[in-house]
């Protein structure tokens, strides 16, 4: 459904509920976890992201997402995984991005 189609039909909250939010405000939120808890497993970012994801995914959509924005993530060097593999390891945020230079 479009924006101006919810306008049309008085359904604007479920507009947004189904609009997916933009990747940094999730990145963001695995920032401030990883920074709150040292380290996190993609199980804990599933459960961190779920409700906030588009209602229109469904749970395998969402889990895949959270691999997506976890391996984004990765390659933009602000997270690494430790031991394990992308299930079992967990993922910390890196050195660099711990300590940003002032």
């Amino acid at each position: 459904m479009s924006a101006g189609i919810a306008d049309i039909v008085d359904d604007r909250a479920q507009y947004i509920k189904n609009k997916a939010l933009d990747d940094d405000y999730y990145t963001q939120l695995i920032i401030n976890y990883l920074r709150q808890y040292q380290r996190g497993r993609k199980s804990d970012f599933v459960k961190l992201l779920s409700s906030k994801l588009s209602d229109v995914l469904d749970a395998k959509q969402k889990e895949n997402k959270v691999r997506n924005i976890l391996t984004n993530m990765r390659q933009d060097g602000i997270i690494e995984r430790t031991a394990g593999n992308q299930r079992t390891g967990y993922w910390v945020l890196t050195i660099d991005y711990k300590n940003p230079a002032k």
